[in-house]
């Protein structure tokens, strides 16, 4: 259901934690899990570790902002310009 062009509230909020939750998730893969496997590998693999993990949180960080802002311009709390 839209109003005004927006999509409801609770579609936010959900998309919201679920990526929150993606968030936590791979922060805590990258310093648990592939910390372990980075100190066993050579040096190439690490540097495609490193790499993949830079590349994965920064598309969480993406997604993260961009919600956020969904559910500012929704909230009334900054404007369409």
């Amino acid at each position: 259901m839209t109003s005004g062009g927006l999509v409801e509230t609770a579609f936010y909020n959900r998309t919201y934690d679920e990526a929150l939750e993606m968030t936590v998730e791979a922060r805590d893969y990258v310093a648990d899990v592939l910390i372990a496997d980075r100190d066993s590998a050579a040096f190439g693999e690490r540097c495609y570790f490193d790499c993949e993990a830079l590349r994965l949180t920064t598309r969480l960080s993406q997604m993260m902002a961009w919600l956020m802002v969904q559910r500012a311009v929704h909230a009334g709390e900054i404007g369409i310009p």
